[in-house]
């Protein structure tokens, strides 16, 4: 067999010039990682869409959760009104609702009252810091007109060196600290926002009445006149025992 030692050294050359080249990846391995990548991304997205979010929606909320999205949205949509540039409650109510939040859903009634009162918010503490702490309410009103003797304000962590707004949360009938102990006070749901937004929530509390004079079987607030004519107005018995203790508040 005759071998032409030109044609030898050429092809052992380029054998010698292929081993010393770094090993390009296939281009299999690539198309693997980016599908691996884009699956996390399609899966937020239909979670997303299927439960109300137009795909520029989820897109943004994408943006800002990344791959956490389809749990931040699940535990509590309203974050999304919160942390999403031009979402709304509304929006954020939509998507609630498609997740199957009822709407009489002790998150939906706190998301939607705080920030039409406040305003913007800053998301809800996952974990509170501050301080529930009774006072005495004597000093404001008595039981003459259905005011118990303990009232209750959660002061958060910084509202001790910092100046803070304040939040009034009346509990509903039958929802007093006489009733239900500190259920309310610590489980309505509003002191995970106080922490994050720089408040001080104020829990007054009344109690149930059974005197001809003032006659309130269920401990509600007097939203009917049971304390008198001006019961509404800045008059009113319990409007002036709760104006007071905002001003102890404020005063420090």
């Amino acid at each position: 067999m005759h071998c032409d030692k030109r044609a030898i050294l050429a092809t052992l050359t380029i054998l010698a010039f292929s081993c010393d080249m770094p090993q390009q990846p296939h281009p299999a391995a690539g198309i693997a990682k980016a599908w691996r990548e884009n699956k996390a991304v399609r899966e937020v997205m239909v979670f997303l869409q299927s439960h109300g979010a137009s795909g520029a929606l989820a897109q943004r909320i994408h943006k800002r959760y990344g791959d956490d999205a389809v749990n931040v949205v699940a535990r509590d949509p309203y974050r999304l009104a919160l942390d999403v540039w031009g979402v709304g409650f509304k929006t954020a109510d939509r998507i609630a609702q498609e997740l199957g939040i009822t709407r009489d859903a002790p998150a939906r009634i706190q998301a939607g009252l705080l920030q039409a009162l406040l305003g913007k918010l800053n998301p809800r503490a996952e974990k509170e810091t501050g301080r529930l702490v009774q006072f005495d309410q004597s000093p404001y009103g008595n039981d003459d007109v259905s005011m118990d003797a303990t009232g209750f304000a959660y002061v958060p962590q910084r509202c001790l060196k910092e100046r803070c707004r304040i939040h009034i949360a009346f509990h509903g009938c039958r929802q007093g600290a006489a009733d239900v102990g500190e259920e309310f006070v610590r489980h309505a749901g509003y002191n995970a926002w106080a922490d994050t937004n720089n408040l001080i929530v104020l829990y007054p509390q009344v109690i149930k009445r059974f005197s001809p004079f003032t006659w309130n079987p269920r401990g509600c607030w007097d939203w009917w006149g049971y304390t008198g004519l001006d019961y509404h107005t800045q008059s009113g018995a319990q409007i002036r025992a709760v104006k007071g203790m905002v001003d102890r508040l404020a005063g420090g």
